[in-house]
């Protein structure tokens, strides 16, 4: 089979190339993405948000990207089974090794963002423990105050 062949059989008269060229340009973004998302994972243990903020930044330029990259493979994936059968071997087993590479990053990300929400739900389960603690404490200063006001200047408290 030619390359020509193979060109009209795609949709939108897209080409092996093109699709191959978008699949490895998915898995780029991918690794991309895991890496930040491993970085992640330490900024929210070590409490530095503004770090945090910058890599949230990164990987919302990525996710665009990948968007876009989506987008551009959409057609090809509306007919896999037909764009997969007109691929010769080389090129279908390097479109599968692509597709397989970016579901083990997608995966392994998620996997990373959903242990990153479970760090920081405890986070601020812990907050909201350490404030709710905080008010105690001065609630119970404020009690203790009120009462030494109301027994006037120079009261001592003694034991009886």
């Amino acid at each position: 089979m030619t390359t020509d062949t193979i060109r009209t059989s795609f949709p939108g008269g897209g080409s092996a190339e093109e699709l191959l060229s978008l699949l490895g340009q998915q898995r780029d973004l991918y690794a991309q993405l895991a890496g930040l998302a491993g970085g992640q994972r330490a900024l929210i243990a070590g409490d530095r948000p503004e770090q945090l903020l910058a890599v949230l930044s990164e990987r919302q330029r990525l996710i665009s990207r990948i968007e876009q990259v989506a987008r551009r493979l959409g057609p090809y994936k509306a007919d896999w089974a037909g764009v997969r059968a007109a691929l010769d071997d080389r090129q279908g087993s390097e479109a599968d090794r692509m597709l397989a590479e970016a579901d083990g990053l997608l995966a392994a990300v998620l996997e990373k963002d959903e242990a990153d929400a479970r760090l920081l739900a405890q986070r601020k389960d812990a907050t909201a423990r350490a404030a709710a603690a905080t008010r105690a404490s001065q609630q119970v200063g404020a009690a203790y105050a009120a009462q030494m006001d109301s027994r006037g200047p120079g009261t001592e408290w003694t034991d009886q």
